[in-house]
């Protein structure tokens, strides 16, 4: 089954500070966004929420893809119907179901499950392998930052990591060697609210002033008190 949360890295543009502009929405009407206990996930107009069928798995499986999904499995899972005239939008497409055009999630076909009774209820997750919720994914915004940031959701919320996926934070001073610093080549130069520091033999980005650090983690734990995860 795919990662839960997978990374979704976009380079950003060479720039002048960390100031984002507002993303337009990504996702079809008829949508919206709902909470779990996991976090916040795509649901459809009953407020159910909306899971992605691993096409890949189920071709590895079954030899099929979309057809994976008729007759019986129908009566656990219901399509997540578009209109004949939907167009796409962001990573959401049309393709054919087993019931005429469905909306599909970075090409995996999209359900409802039906043994979720109540907003909020997740039990298809990981459903016989193939299904996975459908946490959403925040629009990316355009931001001004050193060409070696990416943005990556996580959660239901950007934040910014390496070109890796890694998370950066900012961190004192002081007890900083604990940390990986976050390196910038030695040509780099300050680009509006980023400098470079360049006190020891590798040049390292900070943001207003304060060191930038490069964690372990995609949901980083290892932040110091006073340190701060990069966000758009």
């Amino acid at each position: 089954m795919a990662p839960r949360y997978a990374l979704a890295l976009t380079a950003l543009a060479l720039p002048a500070s960390i100031c984002a502009k507002p993303a337009p929405r990504d996702y079809p009407d008829g949508l919206s966004v709902g909470k779990t206990a996991a976090g916040p996930v795509y649901v459809d107009g009953r407020h159910k929420t909306l899971y992605s069928m691993s096409l890949r798995w189920a071709r590895a499986r079954s030899g099929v893809g979309m057809e994976y999904c008729a007759a019986a499995c129908l009566a656990a899972w219901t399509p997540l119907l578009a209109k004949a005239d939907a167009k796409p939008v962001g990573d959401w497409s049309v393709v054919q179901g087993p019931k005429g055009p469905q909306w599909a999630y970075q090409r995996n076909p999209v359900f409802s499950f039906n043994a979720d009774q109540k907003p909020g209820e997740t039990r298809g997750e990981g459903y016989d392998y193939l299904w996975s919720t459908l946490f959403y994914t925040p629009p990316k915004p355009t931001i001004a930052a050193p060409p070696s940031v990416a943005t990556t959701p996580v959660k239901g919320e950007n934040i910014l990591t390496s070109l890796e996926g890694a998370a950066l934070f900012t961190a004192p001073l002081v007890g900083s060697a604990m940390f990986t610093p976050f390196a910038a080549a030695m040509v780099s130069q300050p680009l509006g609210d980023w400098t470079v520091l360049r006190h020891g033999d590798t040049p390292q980005w900070a943001w207003r002033g304060k060191p930038v650090f490069v964690s372990q983690e995609q949901v980083p734990t290892d932040v110091p008190a006073g340190g701060k995860v990069l966000k758009p």
